[in-house]
């Protein structure tokens, strides 16, 4: 009889979930590309089942890298911190994804691959968008040469003439959705308690954009809010870190009483409260229910938080202490979440005096 698999096992690098077990002799370590434990419970439990199946083959060596594309692109990406900014990073993981999506293995990166996934990409995406993927595709080889990956970086075909412009990539918003605060409120309403079994529990669905709208926060730092990281139970604050942050702006922030609130009664005694889940078909039903048809198919969780910054812009009329909550070093930024609206106007008109 063969030697028994070992069970896997999780462990984090820099923030990033990993599945580490040795089969068969040969020590496996895949990255998961999440951060959420729940959901990496259940993808290592996939790819261990993957392994110990014969459906995903072992691991092979070129000199003293291990040639997985799937870790070489989550390295790749941890050696990018600090170097870029978090914002850049994460469209570095976007086309990660799409990298591994179609070269599979790092084997297939050669120049004659290249030269089918940039055609294949401008049937996708403009080609200013594939520029940038193709830019970032040859920084990461030649991460992988320095690694001793790859003995050099293959050759890039030419690009298609300038007159292949490329195509646009889904419906593009060119504004975001302006809701009222009552209008919110019931959008809220109509979201459901909790999702599905996701991983190993279920996960709120209307305490999370029931708090994003609370809070103003991005979606990404609302993914992020954690016991005891960021916030201690009873606590009328939040303290958010860099990392949490799209602009990388750590701060104690303040919080409402229907925050603390939510936060009580949705919150485990410690971890992660409503994880990395967008719940899109959930809004959307939601959205429409309440907008109608076609503002309803245009909303997203992102108009929470303009809402709610045009909401206090209207109510305290203090540019700084909404982009303190809003997490903006300029208030610039700030201008363009709390544009000219309907509403302004109709006030601004009852309030003229008459000759």
């Amino acid at each position: 009889m063969g030697r028994r698999p070992q069970g896997w096992r999780l462990y984090p690098k820099r923030g990033w979930l990993y599945v580490a077990f040795t089969f068969a002799g040969v020590e496996h370590r895949i990255a998961l590309g999440t951060r959420d434990h729940g959901e990496a419970g259940k993808l290592a439990a996939k790819e261990y089942a993957e392994v110990v199946s014969g459906r995903r083959r072992p691991l092979r060596k070129r000199g003293p890298a291990l040639l997985d594309l799937k870790l070489l692109i989550a390295e790749w990406i941890d050696s990018l911190n600090g170097e870029l900014d978090v914002e850049t990073i994460k469209t570095c993981e976007i086309y990660g994804r799409k990298y591994l999506g179609f070269f599979k293995e790092a084997d297939a990166l050669t120049s004659e691959s290249i030269g089918d996934y940039v055609l294949a990409r401008m049937r996708a995406v403009t080609r200013k968008t594939m520029l940038k993927e193709r830019t970032f595709l040859r920084r990461f080889l030649r991460w992988c040469v320095s690694k001793r990956v790859l003995p050099n970086v293959p050759a890039f075909p030419e690009l298609p003439a300038p007159s292949a412009l490329g195509t646009r990539s889904g419906k593009q918003r060119l504004k975001p959705v302006e809701i009222t605060p009552a209008e919110a409120a019931e959008i809220l309403t109509a979201l459901p308690k909790e999702s599905k079994r996701i991983g190993a529990r279920k996960w709120p669905v209307r305490a999370r954009f029931a708090f994003a709208w609370e809070t103003g926060l991005r979606p990404e730092t609302v993914s992020r809010i954690d016991v005891p990281r960021t916030w201690q139970r009873g606590a009328r604050e939040l303290e958010l870190h860099d990392e949490d942050d799209k602009a990388r702006y750590g701060r104690i922030l303040p919080i409402t009483d229907e925050a603390v609130r939510l936060l009580l009664e949705v919150a485990p005694p410690e971890g992660v409260v409503f994880g990395d889940h967008n719940f899109s078909k959930a809004i959307k039903r939601a959205a429409k229910s309440v907008l109608g048809p076609f503002r309803g198919a245009r909303f997203a969780p992102y108009d929470f938080r303009h809402g709610r910054a045009q909401q206090l812009v209207d109510e305290t009329g203090d540019l700084a202490g909404v982009a303190y909550v809003l997490g903006h070093k300029r208030l610039s930024t700030t201008d363009r979440y709390t544009r000219g609206s309907r509403r302004a106007a109709e006030r601004v008109l009852r309030g003229r005096r008459t000759a």
